[in-house]
């Protein structure tokens, strides 16, 4: 949750641009998922993705942190913790990974003003 207030700025900095927040939740329940996305006030779409952290007893290795997550969106896309940001373009392609601050959005803007600018 650390980066909830820059994700909910960015939101609202490009309300009515061509942007699309996206996040996937790794609570346990989809009750609690849907609980903590009202409770912090995220208007953009949020994923639940079933029960997206496991230990080894339920068939996974172990990394180096001894917890992998298991949900089926962690796994496609390579999740080893939260939050894991990336930053796609029109076309679905990957554009950045893992940025933070303001390397995110200047990135972000970057691609807003190049699609606007089209």
């Amino acid at each position: 949750m650390a980066m909830l207030p820059q994700e909910k700025q960015l939101v609202d900095d490009l309300q009515g641009k061509p942007f699309q927040m996206l996040s996937v939740c790794n609570d346990p329940t989809l009750e609690s998922a849907r609980a903590t996305a009202a409770e912090k006030g995220m208007t953009w779409p949020n994923w639940f993705d079933g029960e997206a952290w496991t230990t080894e007893a339920a068939g996974l290795s172990r990394d180096e942190t001894g917890i992998r997550p298991a949900g089926a969106i962690a796994r496609q896309w390579n999740v080893r913790g939260w939050p894991t940001i990336y930053v796609l373009d029109e076309k679905g392609m990957i554009r950045a990974r893992h940025l933070r601050g303001e390397g995110l959005n200047a990135m972000v803007h970057q691609l807003v003003a190049a699609l606007e600018n089209r």
